[in-house]
């Protein structure tokens, strides 16, 4: 087995099927999930190996102790997606503007959900976002904004409602609808209108995820616009590579969308993915054969070519996230900036300090 870390690092098991995963640092939280192909009831050994931001030295190891693996039943595995998309600790407001800002960030399509998330139809409607491949990559450009009708959110819920002019669904009734980046309405849809036979039918949640899915764009014409672009106003590309999966990805558009104003004196920022058409070719020619972790960025001239990159010693930062991480980003800048101000490198180096 191979279990998968940060930035496409894996940790293969020993004989004994342990394994220990080194270069985590202290105070950061880690989400662990791998892919088993041997028997259940295997039991696995785990350790983790600190590292200090710093030096990168090693600090200690911990060992975990040994667990067993055991399949989700279906119905708790969808629980769990359920609860977790409905739970928020923010007003339902400060959720919707969030995931709004989100959403125009991550070039996603808002998807409102309204409803009890003990529906008879809730735990169907998620089943049919999963129940194919071609189903869970178009709703990988959605951004799901659940709203809950019942529990303690239940009267926020219907102010909520009103103030935005969404439709409140009936007893044990779904209402949804995809939004623009500005919340405005593109489209909406009932329980009713997804269900054959009084069911939901994933057949026709797909046809409603593909009629209102962003257009698909090609990565090469969206780097050719911003390489000429660039050439016109004497800029360059900063290019990132990332996935709407991928949370360290996230955090870096996250931060770079709070830096917009520095960086576009100097840089046409472009976001590629897996969703849009060629990026595997224009990311491969970008490359020229470093790693594949993601994110993966790289500052380009006018003419396309590779002035730097987020390669350090042969490694991906990623998302800049230790001592060393800051300095090459901010070489990175340092190297390419024509506008930049030494006083505006040191504000950026603060914020991305601050945002780690």
């Amino acid at each position: 087995m191979f279990l998968k870390r940060t930035f496409g690092g894996r940790a293969p098991t020993d004989d004994k099927g342990s394994f220990t995963i080194a270069q985590l640092v202290s105070d950061e939280e880690y989400h662990i999930a791998g892919h088993f192909k041997a028997d259940a009831e295997t039991p696995i050994g785990l350790k983790v190996a600190l590292t200090n931001a710093s030096t990168k030295a090693s600090t200690q190891v911990i060992n975990l102790g040994v667990f067993y693996r055991s399949r989700l039943p279906k119905a708790s595995a969808y629980d769990m997606v359920i609860n977790s998309s409905f739970s928020s600790t923010q007003s339902l407001e400060q959720r919707f503007q969030e995931r709004l800002n989100e959403s125009r960030i991550g070039h996603l399509r808002p998807l409102i959900l309204i409803g009890s998330p003990t529906a008879v139809s809730t735990q169907p409607f998620f089943e049919a976002l999963y129940t194919s491949r071609e189903s869970r990559e178009l709703y990988n450009s959605y951004w799901l904004i659940a709203i809950p009708t019942t529990g303690t959110q239940a009267a926020e819920a219907e102010r909520f409602v009103a103030q935005n002019k969404f439709t409140f669904p009936k007893k044990d009734g779904l209402w949804m609808a995809v939004l623009d980046e500005k919340g405005e309405r593109l489209a909406e849809a009932t329980e009713e209108s997804l269900s054959t036979d009084g069911k939901i039918d994933a057949g026709k949640v797909l046809t409603f995820l593909k009629q209102n899915a962003l257009d698909p764009s090609d990565a090469q014409q969206m780097l050719d616009s911003a390489l000429a672009q660039a050439k016109q106003e004497n800029k360059r590309v900063f290019v990132i590579e990332g996935a709407t999966w991928c949370g360290p990805c996230w955090k870096l558009n996250s931060f770079l969308d709070t830096q917009k104003i520095l960086l576009e004196k100097d840089y046409i920022l472009l976001k590629l993915d897996q969703r849009l058409s060629g990026t595997e070719a224009v990311m491969n020619n970008l490359r020229q054969g470093a790693e594949s972790g993601i994110p993966w960025y790289a500052v380009l001239d006018h003419d396309g070519q590779p002035m730097t990159s987020s390669l350090r010693e042969g490694h991906n930062i990623g998302f800049p996230s230790d001592k060393d991480g800051y300095s090459h980003f901010i070489d990175m800048l340092d190297q390419t900036r024509q506008r930049l101000t030494p006083e505006d490198l040191v504000a950026i180096k603060t914020a991305v300090e601050i945002k780690k």
